[in-house]
């Protein structure tokens, strides 16, 4: 089932706050997302808290990320929300250029050998310092493939497949 325009999207996780004036340091999910951003309307989400607001501003300091929601105003109510995670709506996200693909988009892909049969699934796809790495389980082993172009043939979201025709190089 493809997500519609209302399905929120995870895009990072509150650590704390910080400062007095409501700050919050954030890790998002994706480091290289610009998705958030000033004027985004968010929820945060844990077991217990589901609050909307709207991200006043989104700046990064010593590479860290720092937001400011409309309506917190001081460090004991920014730490209400310490380990909430933050959601927006799939239609506030940038818009995709040709290419570039949502992780949700990805996961649960066939992946496709270079004799055209289905090696495994994509399960998920992993942030590291270098690239993304996609994560394959194949046969009850789980196999990680640099998410590059050297290693990708082919993406098809249509389809339901991602094709690396050297995948089995990559297991151990």
């Amino acid at each position: 089932m493809s997500p519609d325009n209302n399905t929120l999207i995870a895009l990072g996780l509150i650590i704390k706050p910080r400062g007095l004036s409501g700050e919050m340091l954030v890790r998002p999910y994706n480091e290289n997302s610009t998705s958030i951003r000033s004027g985004l309307p968010v929820v945060l989400k844990s077991k217990t808290i589901n609050h909307p607001g709207i991200i006043q501003y989104a700046k990064r300091h010593s590479g860290r990320l720092i937001i400011k929601i409309e309506g917190i105003g001081d460090r004991d109510e920014a730490e209400d929300f310490r380990n909430c995670d933050i959601y927006c709506e799939l239609n506030k996200l940038p818009e995709k250029k040709s290419g570039e693909y949502y992780v949700f988009d990805l996961v649960g892909l066939n992946v496709i050998d270079d004799a055209g049969e289905i090696f495994g699934k994509l399960i998920e796809v992993m942030s590291l310092p270098a690239n993304d790495a996609l994560v394959i389980e194949h046969e009850g082993v789980q196999v990680l493939v640099p998410f590059l172009y050297d290693y990708i043939d082919s993406v098809n979201i249509d389809k339901k497949q991602i094709v690396i025709g050297k995948v089995r190089e990559f297991l151990l």
